[in-house]
């Protein structure tokens, strides 16, 4: 799996808040700002957004889509984006828009599960995941039974898609952290020891799953203090700060 995002990059108050970054363009991204040729549109949009400067990166994957209305790639990119500054509504708007152009179905609704989980549209979000998971390998469909049961849990419903699909086993690839979470609420893994491996956890992506699982879990079964205590470590944990539960921590905390 390649880098994710640059070294110099924006961070999330400035994404989700629109604060001021003070990160100068490259000298590519300067040369690509003065061309209306679409494909160095997508080029500069795609610049924009390894440094996770997404607000900036939506402006010219929007002149792409005017451009070429037809085209998949930019209105995909550009959801993506939105979804990752929290704005949902605009979020679900363009992956829907995706889904008629005929997109990657299982990626699109499980993000467009997603948009639902942080708009507090819970029952919709878990439709959107049932939806998704017979489409789904092991690796996605840990990542989907995660957000269902999420759902669930703040919904007051039952997370049958845990209950039904997840087991020991499953070859979730790289979402081990998915995995984890998802062993602890089917009580294979006692809380206690995931609360430990938490405070252990070096790295912010698998953290911040692991411990937005727990938060929510927390908040479940009424324990708001320690929960309130977590949500303030993970919001500390901001190095990745692109990941969907750090995102959604955020969305909770705001």
């Amino acid at each position: 799996m390649g880098k994710y995002f640059s070294d110099i990059h924006a961070d999330a108050a400035s994404q989700f808040e629109g604060r001021p970054h003070n990160i100068s363009d490259s000298p590519e991204i300067s040369k690509l700002r003065h061309s209306d040729d679409y494909e160095d549109i997508i080029a500069l949009a795609d610049a924009l957004k390894f440094q996770l400067r997404h607000r900036e990166a939506i402006k010219e994957y929007t002149k792409a889509i005017k451009l070429r209305p037809e085209e998949l790639l930019p209105l995909r990119k550009r959801a993506g984006l939105f979804l990752s500054i929290l704005r949902p509504n605009e979020a679900v708007s363009d992956f829907k828009q995706c889904l008629q152009i005929s997109g990657d179905k299982t990626d699109i609704l499980y993000r467009l599960g997603i948009c639902f989980y942080l708009k507090g549209e819970y029952q919709n979000a878990m439709t959107a995941f049932e939806t998704c998971l017979p489409l789904c390998n092991d690796e996605m469909a840990v990542a989907v039974i995660y957000w269902h049961t999420l759902s669930a849990w703040r919904s007051g419903a039952i997370p049958s898609l845990l209950k039904k699909h997840y087991h020991l086993g499953m070859d979730v690839g790289h979402h081990t952290a998915y995995n984890f979470s998802m062993s602890m609420a089917s009580g294979y893994i006692d809380f206690s020891e995931a609360v430990d491996n938490i405070k252990a956890e070096n790295d912010d992506l698998e953290y911040s799953i692991k411990a937005y699982c727990i938060y929510i879990f927390l908040l479940k079964y009424g324990n708001i203090s320690d929960s309130e205590k977590l949500m303030k470590e993970i919001l500390s944990r901001d190095s990745f700060w692109i990941s969907f539960a750090y995102i959604a921590a955020w969305n909770d905390s705001h």
